[in-house]
């Protein structure tokens, strides 16, 4: 007998949506507590729940709903339901795809610019006589580490936060959106 191909994407995409809700359920009502906390052991306990939490759900949910759709290669190539949304988006900018040797050479301009801003910027502000401002947008402030163990682990939150993010929100929930509609420009822009 035939199944619904529709259903395992709909369970799956269920299933993440409900994760993302299971996720930020309580965010709100945590981050006021989180502001809270005085002592290093403690935030740096509360740093390590958010990591494991975060990873389980982002890093190590994505692969295996790319496994259960057999889509496991969707994290090293474009999946072929995205091709069409990619050739429309270079052909609106004008653009050609980089080719394939052309990209370590385009990684190593990129480094070596951000390089070199980062030493500017570090150079200017040890030559001012007056301490930097730092701008923030929102309320971050007890987010930001107070010693060299909480600059670990919200660095590993910031790497880990951004390989969440493209695997779970520019990967999976577009593939399973796309394979849900049949129309991949709508999924990239509801995920």
């Amino acid at each position: 007998p035939s199944q619904d191909p529709m259903l395992l994407p709909a369970l799956l995409l269920a299933a993440c949506l409900g994760g993302l809700a299971w996720f930020l359920r309580n965010a709100i009502a945590e981050y006021n507590a989180f502001k809270l906390l005085t002592h290093t052991a403690d935030r740096q306990q509360r740093y390590r729940r958010w990591l494991l939490k975060s990873f389980l759900l982002f890093v190590c949910g994505t692969p295996v709903c790319l496994a259960i759709l057999d889509r496991m290669h969707a994290i090293v190539a474009l999946p072929a339901e995205f091709t069409a949304v990619s050739h429309q988006g270079r052909a609106a900018r004008g653009t050609a795809q980089v080719p394939r040797g052309d990209v370590p050479g385009l990684g190593g301009g990129v480094l070596i610019g951000l390089s070199t801003s980062l030493l500017l910027l570090v150079l200017l502000v040890r030559r001012s006589k007056t301490k930097l401002k730092v701008r923030k947008i929102g309320d971050i402030d007890a987010l930001l580490p107070r010693n060299a163990a909480e600059t670990l682990w919200m660095a590993l939150i910031s790497v880990k936060a951004g390989l969440g993010e493209e695997l779970c929100f520019r990967l999976l929930l577009p593939l399973l959106f796309t394979l849900l509609t049949g129309n991949a420009l709508f999924a990239c822009v509801i995920a």
